[in-house]
């Protein structure tokens, strides 16, 4: 694995510079990660979007 890709890793779920929290819902059950707004920018055009606009999700909400 590239250095990159470690340092990376080390960020998932980390509480150390995340900015949003996803919550993730299957089957009844509710799980919570804390992410990094730079990341899913960087992978989607839709969060990027989305925190850049006055979409709920970019208040800190989540909505279905």
């Amino acid at each position: 694995m590239s250095e990159s890709k470690r340092s990376a890793a080390r960020l998932f779920n980390s509480l150390a510079l995340s900015d949003v929290k996803t919550k993730y819902v299957y089957k009844g059950q509710t799980r919570e990660y804390h992410a990094h707004k730079a990341v899913f920018c960087l992978e989607s055009e839709y969060f990027f979007n989305a925190f850049t606009s006055s979409f709920k999700i970019s208040k800190g909400l989540i909505s279905n």
